[in-house]
Parts: structure tokens; C-alpha cells; sequence
């Protein structure tokens, strides 16, 4: 090869100084691009090590970098990089010249503005001021991930760690968390918050799932009716499902010695909600759980009713009270108080009629994107947490 000019030299002196790996085999594509003449792995090799390798290095430009990462999980990157034209749209070599591996994360998007530094020893280098926002790819779904999840489901005995209990009951409604939309850090506090309360000690502590406990039903990120609805990771969903309620359930069990849990079919996921709660069923025996697949359902707190139904399928009040007084007209007989609780809405709301006190609850998850386009993002957000004694409900928490 013919005798190398000082640009050949110092566009390799850059290529090798501003990455983290040699790429021998692409830099002589890009040097055979760029320069109009061929070049090899070899070649490049043996100049890089009798001419580059022990030579100093250029002073890199200042140049602030940034790195922050979003809620959604997301990271946005802003760097000054080596890049040819060709390296600038080539969304891979963009993701490992920031320092991420492309088999896990996905470039969403990427602007460059070309950035040109000049000292007097190197003369002038060509540098790209690289913005970029990537986002995790989704776990390849393999029946070996799938199984991982229930790994580490192992029946659990969970011994009542409290005598001092009150003759009061409690009731947790867990509506419309939408787990893969939300991540477990976003409801740390509302975990803590919750377990915080259950240290009372309770005669009985019911916990229910109103429905939408995951965001989808399915690993194309459709709900039940196949509506196709916010790109998820639906394994890491499940996850955090899990890493949410068994703590609070393993607290309910070490505060109360009678703890239920009740399922509803909602409209989001049904199918994958019914699922986690049968992983919570073989996790803790002593739990009694209502996993029916019924629509409206009646379950006791102490001598109280609740009527429960997450809202999507009767959506009148009215009918919703003629459906509890024919369907439970033993149990609304022997009630001491009587109240429905309904989702689905996400806002709240309360109304008593006819004997019966009714509760719209709240959400506590980020609006989706069908809630950012129809303005269903305005409501306060959270989860109402009841207190019962033996005669009434006697307080409200709001998380």
C-alpha cells in the first residue's frame, strides 16, 4: 500500500481512540469508503501498532456528556463520538459507540451534529455531537423465561407475628395498577404505605384485584377484546406484579389471622390476572382466596358486605344494585352495613342509596396513551384503603 497521508493516519488515530473495542474489519470498509482505495484488517492493524498505538493522544474536545434516564425506563445519551457519515445512520455502531449493547437495547431515536476539533499536532479532527434515546428491548419470550418466573414459587408458612389484634377489619382495593404501563419503583411508596397500615393488626384483612392488575393480556400487548394498547415488557410486568403484592400479602398474614384475596376479571388483562393469583394461591396455603371467574361477587369483611365488580361490563349503579339484592339476597340480609366498590374509571367517587354505599376507586397508574389522547389524565391518582369496626366503616386512607 502506498505511503499513508496525514489524513488516513489521523482518521484511524481517531477511530481507535474514541472506541472502546478494535473493529479492525469495519474501519477498513469505512477507510476504503471514505479515501477511495482498499484497505484490509491486517494493514490497518500493523500502521495502528508501528505508528498510532504509542503515539499521544489527540486531546479530546471538551465537551459536556450527559446520561439521564426517564420513568418509562429509557435513557437518553448525549456524547461527542467518532463517526463517519455512513457510522451516523447506522443505528447499531450509534448504540455501541454509546456504550450499549444492541442485543438489549433499541434505539428509538438519534440526532448528530457534526462537531470538527483542531490542535496543532493532530490538525483538525471530525467528531459527531451524538443525542440518542434508547429504550430496553423486550425479553425474548422462550418457554424457559416464562418457566423462570415461577422458580422460586415455593409454599410459604407465615406465622401470625402479633397477639394485639383489633376488633377491626380492613379493606385493600387494588384497582387498575396496570403492572408493564407501571414499574414496581413507581408504587414503592404505595407498598410501604399499605404494609405501613396493615401493622395495626386486624381481626380480618381482605385484599382484592379490581381488575387491570396487569396492562395486557397477551406477549402482542393487546388487552382481553385484542385491542392493541402501549408497548410493554409484559415477562418484566409480571415481575413486578408479583414483587408487589406477595410482600403485602406476607404482612396481611403476619397481622391479621384471617386474609383473603379476591380476584375480578377486568378488561385489560383477565386472563394473566387470573394466572398470577393461582402463582399467589400455591404461594401461601393458608391464604383463602376467591378466584372465581364471576363478574359481580359478594365477599365478607367481619359482618359487612362488599359487593364487588370492576365496572367495564354493568356500568349502571342502579342495575348494579338490583344484580346485588337478587344474586345475594341472603348475604344483603345478614349484612350489618353494605358497600360496592367499582374501577375501571380511574377517578373517584361516592354515592349512598337504597341501604347501600357506593365507591368509584381511583387509580394510582400514569395515564396511558388512550388516556393522554381522550383526556382521561386529569383525575388525582391513588389507592383508598378502608378501615372497618364492627358496625361501620370508620376510616379512609388515601395513598
Amino acid at each position: 500500500m502506498a505511503e499513508w497521508t496525514k489524513q488516513e493516519h489521523q482518521y484511524l488515530a481517531d477511530l481507535a481512540n474514541h472506541s472502546s473495542r478494535k473493529q479492525w474489519t469495519k474501519w477498513a470498509e469505512d477507510m476504503s469508503h471514505h479515501f477511495k482505495r482498499d484497505y484490509n484488517a491486517d494493514s490497518l492493524r500493523t500502521y495502528w501498532r508501528m505508528n498510532i498505538r504509542h503515539a499521544t493522544i489527540p486531546v479530546k474536545p471538551e465537551y459536556k456528556e450527559e446520561v439521564e434516564i426517564l420513568a418509562n425506563g429509557s435513557v437518553k445519551s448525549d456524547k461527542l463520538v467518532q463517526l463517519s457519515l455512513e457510522q451516523a445512520k447506522d443505528p447499531q455502531y450509534i448504540l455501541e459507540a454509546h456504550g450499549f449493547d444492541p442485543s438489549e437495547w433499541e434505539l428509538t431515536s438519534a440526532k448528530s451534529s457534526q462537531w470538527n476539533h483542531s490542535n496543532k499536532e493532530h490538525g483538525t479532527s471530525v467528531s459527531y455531537a451524538s443525542k440518542i434515546t434508547v429504550k430496553p428491548k423486550p425479553k425474548e419470550v422462550t418457554e424457559q423465561n416464562i418457566a423462570e418466573l415461577f422458580t422460586n414459587v415455593r409454599p410459604m408458612d407465615i406465622q401470625l407475628q402479633t397477639s394485639d389484634i383489633l376488633e377491626e377489619y380492613l379493606y385493600v382495593p387494588l384497582a387498575d395498577l396496570h403492572f408493564g404501563l407501571n414499574k414496581l419503583f413507581d408504587y414503592q411508596d404505595l407498598q410501604t404505605d399499605i404494609a405501613d397500615i396493615m401493622t395495626n393488626g386486624y381481626e380480618e384483612i381482605v385484599l382484592s384485584l379490581n381488575g387491570d392488575y396487569l396492562h395486557v393480556d397477551n406477549f402482542l400487548n393487546t388487552t382481553e377484546k385484542g385491542t392493541r394498547v402501549d408497548d410493554v415488557d409484559h415477562i418484566k410486568g409480571v415481575e413486578d406484579g408479583y414483587d408487589f403484592l406477595i410482600p403485602l400479602i406476607k404482612c396481611a398474614l403476619e397481622h391479621s389471622p384471617n386474609v383473603k384475596l379476591v380476584y375480578l376479571p377486568g378488561n385489560h388483562a383477565p386472563a394473566q390476572d387470573y394466572m398470577l393469583v393461582q402463582g399467589i394461591k400455591r404461594l401461601f396455603p393458608q391464604l383463602i382466596v376467591d378466584d372465581s371467574l364471576t363478574e359481580v361477587k359478594h365477599t365478607w369483611l367481619g359482618k359487612h358486605s362488599l359487593f364487588l365488580h370492576h365496572g367495564d361490563k354493568v356500568k349502571n349503579i342502579k342495575r348494579l344494585h338490583e344484580v346485588a339484592t337478587s344474586k345475594y339476597a341472603k348475604e344483603w340480609g345478614e349484612s350489618q352495613s353494605r358497600y360496592l366498590f367499582t374501577a375501571h374509571l380511574h377517578h373517584e367517587k361516592s354515592l349512598s342509596f337504597g341501604g347501600l354505599t357506593h365507591y368509584q376507586l381511583q387509580s394510582p397508574s400514569k395515564p396511558s396513551t388512550y388516556d393522554e389522547q381522550y383526556g382521561f389524565d386529569t383525575s388525582e391518582s391513588g389507592v383508598t384503603v378502608y378501615e372497618f369496626d364492627k358496625t361501620k366503616r370508620r376510616a379512609i386512607y388515601y395513598l
